[in-house]
């Protein structure tokens, strides 16, 4: 993406050229909730450098994996949302760590109001879960800074909450 003023190269999150202070406008890519698709959800990650793998079980989900996070992302047309799960495996805690986890998966949901955290059954997996909701309009710079906001929210509910310390 160029800025329209200085033609300066722009990050797809940028909402001012750090050249030139132009505001940027970018109603090139706007899609309408019935418009989104897993290919647009794919073109679009990809030019912003995620690693794209199709989810063989569902070919409306893929897995991205960008600066050490893994992402899976679900499109869900009949509920115009699109599905994002950060998944962590985890050390299976002793039994007295189990209380200890479950009140850090608590804490952890009470400190976020983005996303939703939750553990398997066998407690080796804990999964993080948030929702874009495909309303009037998306662009996919709106995707790609929830995106970023996600994976921040996550690393610091994660770090905050002590679940850390259960984290492979």
């Amino acid at each position: 993406m160029q800025c329209s003023s200085c033609q300066a190269d722009l990050p797809i999150t940028a909402r001012f050229c750090p050249s030139c202070a132009a505001p940027v406008l970018n109603e090139i890519d706007i899609k309408a909730p019935h418009q989104v698709s897993i290919e647009w959800v794919t073109t679009t990650l990809k030019a912003q450098r995620y690693e794209i793998e199709p989810l063989n079980s569902n070919p409306n989900a893929i897995i991205t994996r960008r600066d050490g996070g893994t992402l899976v992302l679900t499109l869900m047309k009949d509920a115009q949302i699109i599905a994002v799960q950060s998944l962590w495996n985890m050390k299976p805690p002793s039994w007295g760590q189990k209380a200890d986890l479950l009140a850090a998966v608590n804490k952890a949901n009470a400190l976020n109001w983005l996303c939703t955290c939750y553990v398997s059954e066998a407690f080796d997996n804990l999964t993080v879960s948030s929702f874009v909701y495909l309303t009037e309009r998306l662009s996919s710079r709106d995707l790609c800074v929830f995106l970023e906001n996600f994976q921040a929210g996550v690393a610091g509910v994660i770090q905050n909450s002590g679940i850390l310390k259960f984290a492979k």
